[in-house]
């Protein structure tokens, strides 16, 4: 027996082992790893966003400060060209009228005074490799510090210069683009008119500089464009002279400055426009700042998983834990189940599940007292029982008593009391017929021997009327559903009423194909207190403290039958009468209807 027990309990135990605690422990891992990884992932999402800011701003403020010293040189450079227009020496050696007066030795000495001035500005700033002044009539002025010519070049800018009328023009003096001049056509101080141009070489290494100290990503660039998109120079050093690519084009339109990312993922910076209209475009690629973002991504998701693994080992020691007194309680339930009414659940806690335990041992001790009364009252009733059997009258023999007294009233002359005895006997034949449901058509039958025998009672105070069309006929209905409903209307409507009173009893059929049977008298009504009470299924007495049980019964018979939704509508106002719809299913098909 003791063995039987520990084998009951370890099954239970297993059976909770794999329901409840599993639940609470799959639930917890669950939420846990919801809870985490959404962390995880937000943690990645903000991770990644702060350095792409990062990169972009450190990118973005370094592009601008670069622009600026570029700016600024480019101006200083300008300035050269003003220096040089403004001098009184180069502006009488170009002078073509004054320099007709001077001698083979002046002009000479005019020559090499130009020649030293133009060498101390190269000497002096070390970006310039040579400056060089052409007058309209032919003469050169020119220094150089790499002996490299720029003739040609500047002769395809020639006629462009003069018409710019004094204003500097930038662009590439040799065909690598390895050279880039400023250039600007020389107005006469006295009467302003054009007499030469005065051109200042750089080298594009020389801008290059500006930016090749910066911290550029692997696969990134660096370009300085001008107004055409003409590459001016770039970080590597190539594709100098030639047209930006056309991804660019759509960032470089709006002007300004612009930070874009492109459909690749790859950021685009460019800077606003410089005192010579060039701009500095700075490439970052997607792949500089998203492969640290996926290092730090591989640390949170690792981290993640980490700590998943020693929550749901300690959710799982927690979910132990806690489900150690259900499965004592499930134990002892088990145990009582199996027929067991002297186990006791040994969980003490004030906690629900202390409640519980205690409650069942109530309930097991509850449950063996009532095994004993319920023992004795067995023994009552087969006592009770055997009495009533032998008690017990045949319903034949009354159906051949109520049988005889119709005969012999007949052959005494009183009609009346055979037709009484004789719609009696109809009766009580449909009641104690076997099978709970039977036709519309049938169960009308009993109605109107009811009504037969009640016109006896109340002679002309009542007026039955049944207007149901015979096409319900052949419906089946519950046996005796209507005839308790009449007997209300009657009792209760028609026997208070002074004068003399209609019960109505048809038929319809609603919209989604329930049968409708109503029952509607016009007697005294109710009084909305007593129809609350009756459509609350409880007992209500009416006249002479006749209660309204049938009612009750009806309405339980058919919620039993046919489920929710179905059974006893009641409409009534005090003084003007009483309507009942009984709402049934059709058709139906009973399993034991039989004919009366």
């Amino acid at each position: 027996m003791e063995k039987s027990l520990t084998d009951r309990a370890g099954k239970a135990e297993r059976r909770l082992h794999h329901s409840f605690r599993l639940k609470i422990t799959l639930s917890f891992i669950i939420l846990l790893l919801v809870f985490m990884f959404a962390i995880a992932i937000e943690m990645y999402c903000y991770t990644r966003q702060a350095m792409v800011e990062k990169t972009r701003t450190y990118m973005r403020s370094a592009a601008e400060a670069c622009s600026v010293n570029i700016d600024s040189s480019i101006r200083e450079i300008e300035d050269v060209t003003l220096s040089i227009i403004g001098n009184a020496t180069i502006q009488a050696a170009l002078d073509s009228s004054a320099r007709d007066d001077l001698t083979y030795y002046e002009q000479y000495q005019l020559t090499q005074s130009i020649q030293d001035y133009l060498s101390s500005y190269a000497l002096l700033r070390l970006e310039v490799q040579s400056l060089c002044i052409q007058s309209t009539s032919g003469e050169v002025y020119s220094y150089s510090k790499n002996r490299q010519p720029f003739q040609e070049m500047l002769e395809a800018h020639e006629e462009e210069l003069y018409q710019l009328d004094g204003k500097v023009k930038w662009f590439i003096s040799n065909p690598e683009g390895t050279m880039l001049s400023c250039a600007r056509a020389i107005n006469s101080l006295s009467d302003l008119s054009t007499i030469g141009i005065v051109t200042v070489n750089i080298a594009e290494s020389y801008i290059r500089s500006f930016y090749s100290e910066m911290t550029l990503p692997a696969a990134g660039e660096v370009y300085i464009i001008d107004g055409d998109n003409t590459i001016i120079s770039s970080y590597n050093g190539e594709n100098l002279g030639s047209t930006i690519d056309e991804a660019f084009w759509e960032v470089l339109d709006g002007g300004g400055d612009t930070y874009t990312e492109l459909d690749n993922g790859d950021t685009v910076y460019a800077s606003d426009w410089m005192t010579n209209r060039w701009r500095l475009v700075m490439t970052i690629p997607a792949s500089y700042y998203m492969s640290g973002v996926a290092r730090i991504g591989v640390i949170i998701f690792l981290s993640a998983i980490i700590m998943a693994v020693i929550a749901a080992a300690l959710v799982s020691m927690m979910a132990k834990h806690l489900t150690r007194p259900i499965n004592e309680l499930a134990c002892a339930m088990t145990d009582f189940g199996n027929g067991d009414f002297n186990v006791r659940s040994t969980v003490n806690s004030s906690d629900e599940i202390g409640i519980l335990s205690d409650t069942f041992n109530r309930m097991v001790e509850d449950m063996n007292n009532l095994c004993d009364r319920v023992y004795e009252q067995q023994i009552l009733r087969q006592d009770a029982e055997l009495k009533t059997l032998q008690m017990q009258i045949n319903p034949h023999f009354l159906y051949n008593t109520l049988d005889t007294i119709n005969w012999m009233s007949r052959a005494k002359g009183v009609d009346d009391v055979g037709e009484m005895a004789y719609a009696l006997g109809c009766l009580l034949r449909h009641s104690l017929s076997r099978g709970d449901f039977t036709t519309l058509e049938h169960e009308l039958n009993a109605l109107e021997y009811y009504l037969k025998i009640q016109n006896y009672r109340y002679s002309d105070k009542l007026t039955a009327v049944i207007d149901i069309d015979p096409s319900f006929y052949n419906i089946d209905i519950p046996k005796l559903l209507i005839q308790p409903i009449v007997e209300n209307a009657i009792v209760h409507g028609i026997e208070e009423k002074l004068d003399s009173g209609t019960v109505r009893i048809w038929a319809e059929m609603d919209g989604t194909r329930d049968v409708l049977i109503r029952v509607e008298d016009d007697g005294v009504g109710m009084s909305p207190e007593t129809l609350q009470r009756i459509l609350r299924n409880t007992q209500d007495t009416g006249y002479r403290g006749r209660p309204h049980i049938g009612v009750a019964n009806v309405d339980k018979r058919i919620r039993m039958y046919y489920g929710e939704g179905y059974g006893l509508e009641i409409q009534s106002e005090l003084g003007k009468g009483t309507r009942v719809t009984l709402r049934i299913k059709a058709p139906r098909e009973p399993p034991d209807a039989e004919p009366m």
